[in-house]
C-alpha cells in the first residue's frame, strides 16, 4: 500500500516544499526517467511541463494509477531486478530520483547503473530526508530515535544521509557536486530534504542550466544539489 504522504498534491509553485523544488530543477519538456513515481503526482506535474515521463516504482497498483500520465509505466524492485537491463537502449534528459535512495539497500548500485541511462548532456535529480535535522539532534540528545509512519524517520527508510554522505555516495557514483541550496521552515525547522540535480562530465549543472566545462577525469558527472538544512552536516 502507498504511504499517504506519496498520494499528496503537487503545487509546482510552492517556494519551500521538495517536489516543487525538484520540479524546477527538472525543467520542462524533457524526457524523464522518474524513480518511486508512486500514484503519479509528481509524474502527471512533469507531463503538465511538457515532459514525456517514463515512470517506475515497486508497487504495480499504485503506478497503474500513474499511466494516465507517463508515456511508459515499469514495475520494478530496484533492490532485485535488472532495471538497466529493462530500459537498455533508451536514454532520458533527467533522472529523478524523490525520496527514493533512503529506502534502497545499495542506492550506490542503482546510480552507478543510472548513469547509462543518460544522454550526453543527461542530469539527474535527487531528494532525501536530512537525518542532521535539529529535530533528530534533538530527539537523541533525550536519549530518542523516533521511528514513524512517515517522515524524516519513516520505518520504511533503510539508509540515513547527511548532507556530507549524500555528496559522498553521488561521488563514488561518479557525479560531481557543485551547487547547495536549501530549503527552510521557521522557527524551528521540520524534517527537510537535500535535493541534487546532477550532469555529465562535459557540463555544469546550475539551478540546472548547463555551461560547457572540462573536467580532467572524464568520468565524473557534475551536480547541482539542493540540501535540506544548512546546519545539517
Amino acid at each position: 500500500m502507498t504511504n499517504p504522504d506519496y498520494d499528496r498534491e503537487v503545487d509546482p509553485e510552492a517556494p519551500n516544499e521538495s517536489r516543487a523544488i525538484s520540479l524546477r530543477l527538472v525543467g520542462s519538456n524533457k524526457r524523464v526517467l522518474e524513480f518511486g513515481c508512486a500514484t503519479g503526482r509528481v509524474t502527471a506535474a512533469l507531463a503538465n511541463r511538457g515532459c514525456r515521463v517514463t515512470a517506475l516504482d515497486i508497487d504495480a497498483a499504485a503506478a497503474e494509477r500513474a499511466r494516465p500520465h507517463a508515456e511508459d509505466i515499469v514495475v520494478v524492485d530496484l533492490d532485485e531486478d535488472d532495471f538497466e537491463a529493462k530500459l537498455a537502449g533508451q536514454r532520458w534528459e533527467v533522472a529523478l530520483f524523490g525520496d527514493v535512495l533512503e529506502h534502497l539497500r545499495d542506492p550506490l548500485r542503482v546510480l552507478r547503473a543510472t548513469r547509462h541511462l543518460l544522454d550526453a548532456q543527461g542530469t539527474i535529480v535527487v531528494s532525501a530526508p536530512n537525518v542532521a535535522h535539529a529535530d533528530v539532534r534533538l530527539a537523541l540528545l533525550g536519549g530518542e530515535f523516533p521511528y514513524s509512519s512517515s517522515g524524516l524517520l519513516d520505518r520504511t527508510h533503510l539508509r540515513f544521509f547527511t548532507l556530507r554522505s549524500l555528496i559522498q555516495l553521488l561521488e563514488d557514483a561518479g557525479y560531481l557536486v557543485v551547487d547547495v541550496l536549501s530549503r527552510t521552515s521557521w522557527p524551528i525547522p521540520r524534517p527537510r530534504v537535500t535535493s541534487t540535480s546532477c550532469a555529465p562530465s562535459s557540463t555544469l549543472a546550475i539551478r540546472p542550466s548547463v555551461t560547457s566545462v572540462s573536467d580532467v577525469s572524464g568520468s565524473r558527472r557534475r551536480c547541482t544539489t539542493r540540501r535540506s538544512d544548512m546546519r545539517g552536516k
